[in-house]
């Protein structure tokens, strides 16, 4: 479990954001505590670092794009800085040729699509509770 501070903070581009504080409630090896801006009108996080023993850290940044409606990762950039052990890098990823929902009815989504896929897919997730009126995991909102 961890304990979780907001307040206001602002993102990259200098809007007011969500700024997260994570403290872990009990010891997580190394990280002593994880920070979260989240924008608060579209609640896409831009930007996460994770704090760890001896100075080390971890700061991710996300620049999204939209397309077809969706907010899409760009591109990430993770800065990694361990001063203790004169560890420090840099990594960048884009992102691109996303295929979104293609060949794929409204119907998988809702549930009422074909019951053979749904078995297949609920043989990958076992965690997954039955639909309503199926198995003992039956759950209603």
């Amino acid at each position: 479990k961890n304990r979780i501070t907001v307040k206001w903070g602002k993102l990259l581009s200098g809007k007011p954001a969500y700024h997260l504080l994570i403290n872990p409630s009990i010891g997580r090896g190394d990280i002593l505590y994880e920070e979260m801006w989240v924008d608060p009108e579209t609640c896409l996080f831009e930007r996460y670092m994770t704090h760890y023993k001896g100075e080390g850290k971890i700061e991710v940044r996300v620049i999204y794009r939209e397309e077809n409606g969706f907010s899409l990762f760009d591109r990430m950039t993770a800065e990694f800085s361990f001063p203790r052990i004169s560890l420090s890098a840099s990594a960048q990823a884009e992102y691109g040729e996303y295929r979104l929902n293609l060949g794929l009815t409204d119907d998988f989504f809702t549930g009422k699509g074909d019951k053979n896929n749904e078995k297949e897919i609920r043989k990958i997730d076992h965690n997954q509770p039955s639909p309503p009126g199926e198995g003992k995991n039956n759950q209603q909102d």
